[in-house]
């Protein structure tokens, strides 16, 4: 557990101090540090300068911080709309079944606002929000997919390949610490993914099947009930599998 603990913080660390600018040399070297995870960046948010690198263009794979890139195509699909609403299907929740994903309690037919949808697939990470998202931003999942893969391809994301929105594991979606630099880089400069980012509770309202209900951010470094709290952590996304690490 404890290992586990080490590698979601040092996971975290990755996204937490990003900056908008390329890669560069540090002036300042990180000494007397060990981390579990096979990879690992930290990076100064002031200055640009990459603190401490391990294997960082080495093949990974992402779990659910593939959810950093299905976040970008659902705020760049020209059909976000904060209020409009989207329904969950059987269909979907059908899919869902025996994937291992976390689910949210949502019932077929109950309908929420993509904005709604954008917290509970970029904050706790809901498999099935996941899905309906990608086949109502990408007209199917099989569509989004491709969305994705051309996005990475347009960032320069060389060590990325995804097959699946969520994250499950699949020897065939993988990606690299440098290019979860990049692609977050690239995130943060929308203002709604960073807003998302930013929250630890989200107050989602009454539906037409539910009453109102609050959701907790995953990111423990951001959940100032636990142990792990850090004041000036902002997002960015977590995630596991036994297979990721």
């Amino acid at each position: 557990m404890k290992k586990r603990i080490i590698s979601f913080i040092f996971t975290i660390l990755v996204c937490l101090t990003c900056v908008f600018s390329p890669l560069t040399a540090s002036a300042y070297e990180v000494t007397g540090v060990e981390i579990s995870a096979n990879a690992g960046l930290l990076a100064s948010l002031d200055t640009g300068e990459i603190l401490y690198s391990k294997n960082i263009s080495e093949k990974i794979y992402p779990a659910s911080i593939t959810k950093i890139m299905t976040a970008v195509i659902i705020l760049e699909s020209g059909l976000y709309n904060p209020d409009a609403k989207v329904t969950m299907t059987q269909e979907i929740l059908d899919m869902t079944l025996g994937t291992g994903s976390a689910v949210s309690n949502l019932v077929a037919g109950e309908e929420i606002t993509h904005k709604d949808l954008l917290h509970l697939v970029l904050m706790v990470s809901y498999g099935d929000c996941t899905l309906l998202a990608a086949q109502t931003f990408g007209g199917s999942i099989d569509g989004f997919i491709e969305k994705m893969n051309e996005k990475a391809v347009e960032l320069g994301l060389s060590g990325t390949n995804y097959t699946d929105p969520s994250g499950l594991h699949n020897e065939n979606e993988y990606t690299t610490v440098e290019d979860i630099y990049t692609l977050t880089l690239y995130a943060l400069k929308n203002e709604t993914f960073k807003a998302v980012c930013e929250t630890s509770r989200y107050a989602m309202p009454a539906t037409n099947m539910s009453g109102p209900r609050t959701i907790s951010t995953t990111n423990l470094m951001q959940d100032n009930t636990t142990a792990f709290y850090y004041q000036y952590a902002k997002g960015v996304k977590t995630g596991y599998t036994d297979e990721a690490g």
